[in-house]
């Protein structure tokens, strides 16, 4: 067997004084398997890591070749890969397969090879490094697990829970005129409930919709038409509360995709749900400058202290006396960092108005480009 070993991965004779003891090292106690072999998948040379993955004495390896190991791979589409490679470039990405143990056994592995840049007369030798991704390869199992039953979950949701909701405010609706005044603030109060119940469920929807995305689908929004729409939506669904646009919205297409609303939804829904006073007063206003677009929400609720502007955006966080779970102002951030932007929250008193009780949030937001 020993014909087949080349001399070349252990020669420390032709290696400078001195560094020949440390490379032997380097390559015996590196954490990942390595070996040497040829163009035909003979192995030459094999780290103690190799031999421990695999099972078998560094004797056994030597009479193998990579094909007795290799399951997944055929031997065809290695020689081919092997015959296609540059000495001395080596590959970008790793190719993944299953190597099997003595024991009959296997895992999966992530390999690497460079090719050894040799004489002319000389046969070609290949340097693999294996790395064994058991237990990336299961957590990405538990991932798609994961977004399986996320997946479950939105859907019960989106569908089941909110038409229940749905039910239980209009039939709310439909007691108006059979309750007297006693049961009057019962009733207001089953109402409220179950607005910030269908709130909720919108958030947790949308949240779920950001979780699900396996990658950016961002895109050039209209900033203004969506802020009118989800002012013109919590005007009809709040009447309690008054939400005026403070001068003129630009109009000027943002990076986002189909839940920019969600953002200004939330906020506008932060500002009521939050809000002490008896009439919620909401003020939106955006500006352009230069490349990005600010968009104000100010309120004249009881504003948020200082020791919570860095948290109030962090997932559960609640607000003082909050009603709500968090969500929502998770949702927005999650939402903003994904189109690029940025989220905070500011005292009203910074702004310079005569109502200086309450709370602006401010989001800032890159402009599309053609």
């Amino acid at each position: 067997m020993s014909d087949r070993r080349g001399p070349e991965p252990r020669d420390e004779a032709s290696a400078p004084e001195g560094k020949g003891h440390t490379f032997q090292v380097l390559f015996e106690q590196a954490p990942d398997g390595i070996m040497v072999h040829d163009s035909e998948g003979n192995v030459l040379d094999v780290n103690e890591t190799l031999t421990e993955m695999l099972g078998y004495t560094e004797e056994e390896l030597l009479s193998l070749t990579v094909f007795d190991f290799e399951t997944d791979l055929e031997p065809e589409q290695l020689r081919r890969r092997w015959g296609q490679m540059e000495a001395g470039a080596p590959e970008k990405t790793g190719l993944e397969g299953r190597h099997q143990r003595k024991d009959g056994s296997t895992y999966p592995v992530e390999v690497w090879v460079s090719k050894v840049s040799t004489d002319a007369d000389s046969a070609d030798r290949f340097i693999a490094l294996a790395r064994d991704i058991t237990e990336q390869k299961e957590r990405e199992r538990e991932l798609e697990e994961q977004r399986d039953n996320l997946e479950v979950l939105n859907q019960v949701v989106r569908h089941d829970i909110r038409n229940d909701l749905q039910i239980v405010s209009s039939y709310a609706e439909l007691l108006e005129e059979h309750v007297d005044e006693d049961g009057t603030t019962y009733l207001s109060n089953i109402k409220e409930s179950a607005r910030n119940a269908i709130s909720l469920t919108k958030s947790a929807r949308d949240l779920a919709e950001v979780m699900l995305q396996s990658g950016t689908d961002n895109r050039a929004v209209a900033l203004a038409q969506t802020l009118d729409e989800q002012i013109e939506d919590l005007r009809s669904t709040q009447s309690e509360a008054v939400i005026t646009v403070d001068g003129t919205l630009p109009r000027v297409e943002v990076v986002g995709n189909d839940m920019l609303g969600s953002v200004f939804r939330n906020l506008l829904q932060n500002a009521i749900q939050h809000n002490n006073k008896q009439i919620p007063k909401i003020t939106v206003s955006a500006e352009r400058v230069d490349d990005t677009v600010t968009v104000r929400v100010a309120d004249n609720g009881p504003g948020v202290p200082d020791k919570h502007k860095e948290t109030v955006f962090g997932k559960g966080e609640k607000n003082l006396d909050s009603k709500g779970t968090g969500l929502g102002l998770y949702l927005v951030e999650s939402l903003v960092d994904s189109y690029g932007g940025e989220v905070w929250v500011e005292d009203r008193t910074s702004e310079g108005e005569t109502d200086t009780e309450g709370a602006v949030f401010v989001v800032e937001l890159p402009v599309a480009t053609a």
